[in-house]
């Protein structure tokens, strides 16, 4: 569907002026060293409800615009098969990446190789892989791998991180049948079987993601992704069973308690030590704390940030969502605050903008 058709005439005017800044910024910087991120990928579907955005000062800015402003230096975007209301695919995507394009935000891909949420609760095949065999679902993961990353260089965003699956501490593509299956062990719900453990096709399928992306966008770092950053059993399962992927990166969700402090030191300690372990270079690639109240969620980041920046082979970390608020969508770890449709940053990223020196 063509988003900007949905887009209120302000937003629609934003774009505009993004438009032709472009026009005279020239060509994208490099990702940066360390990045201070975010995944913005509800913005358009809450434009279309008539979501708008305001800064400090009352101004009514661009999502991505108003983002950038406030620190945040590259964006994450997830992409999902076959949504049924096409969000976070096709059009829907390429346009936020024109978005960043515009702004020279530089990106990160976040394959959830599902229809829907991918996370550990649910690791859905997309309806038109279901009956696929291991060799044909490998060959569908690089090819969908290949297409949306082509689509994504077509707009002229630059492409400097690819997460090859989302959460994937159970595995993906989960399928009862283990032969087709990329589940890393045998998974019951409620007593019925949802899927059978494969952690040989769970690494082939990945190695099958790996390999399009390095075709297509060879200067991209690959991304395996687990939830629990600061619990080091459940990550260490993943990277064993990653262990023949060609993979770059390994990226961790966190979420802390309210009690933060304890979960933010693990995370860190984690991840000095794959790198130290595994030779592999880190990233907290979602974090959110609850909106409410502000001081928390402005602490827990600010001590995140001068722990990572501290961390051997950490390369950066991303708010999830921090565009959204309690009030526009339910989720109640956004970084925002919505008065009827008009949204405005809470202090939660005020540790990403650098101190002016």
């Amino acid at each position: 569907m063509e988003q900007a058709a949905h887009l209120p005439r302000p937003a629609a005017r934003a774009l505009a002026s993004l438009a032709a800044a472009a026009l005279l910024t020239g060509a994208h910087a490099a990702p940066p060293a360390f990045a201070t991120g975010a995944d913005l990928s509800w913005t358009t579907e809450l434009e279309a409800r008539g979501y708008t955005w305001r800064d400090a000062a009352g101004v009514e800015t661009e999502c991505f615009a108003l983002m950038k402003s406030l620190g945040v230096n590259a964006v994450r975007l997830r992409v999902w098969v076959d949504p049924k209301d096409g969000w976070n695919a096709g059009t829907d995507l390429s346009d936020k990446a024109r978005r960043a394009a515009r702004l020279k935000l530089p990106l990160m891909i976040d394959f959830h190789y599902s229809d829907t949420w991918a996370d550990p609760g649910a690791q859905t095949k997309p309806a038109r892989w279901a009956s696929l065999d291991r060799t044909a679902l490998a060959r569908a993961v690089g090819a969908h791998t290949a297409d949306v990353l082509k689509a994504v260089q077509a707009t002229g965003a630059e492409i400097a991180w690819v997460q090859i699956g989302n959460e994937i501490r159970p595995g993906l593509l989960w399928d009862v049948h283990a032969d087709r299956s990329g589940a890393l062990h045998d998974i019951s719900r409620d007593g019925q079987a949802r899927a059978a453990g494969n952690p040989a096709n769970f690494a082939r399928i990945l190695n099958a993601a790996a390999a399009a992306v390095r075709r297509t966008c060879p200067r991209a770092r690959v991304i395996v992704h687990c939830d629990h950053g600061d619990r080091w059993g459940d990550l260490v399962g993943v990277l064993e069973a990653a262990r023949t992927v060609k993979y770059d990166m390994f990226g961790v969700s966190l979420y802390p308690p309210p009690d933060w402090g304890p979960s933010v030191r693990s995370c860190a300690d984690n991840l000095a030590r794959i790198n130290r372990e595994y030779g592999k270079a880190t990233m907290v690639c979602e974090f959110g704390m609850p909106t409410y109240p502000f001081d928390p969620a402005r602490d827990a980041t600010a001590a995140l940030l001068a722990a990572l920046k501290k961390t051997k082979g950490c390369r950066g970390l991303f708010y999830w969502e921090p565009e959204s608020a309690p009030e526009m969508t339910g989720y109640k770890m956004g970084a925002s605050t919505a008065r009827g449709k008009v949204a405005t940053p809470s202090p939660a990223l005020a540790p990403f903008k650098p101190a002016p020196r």
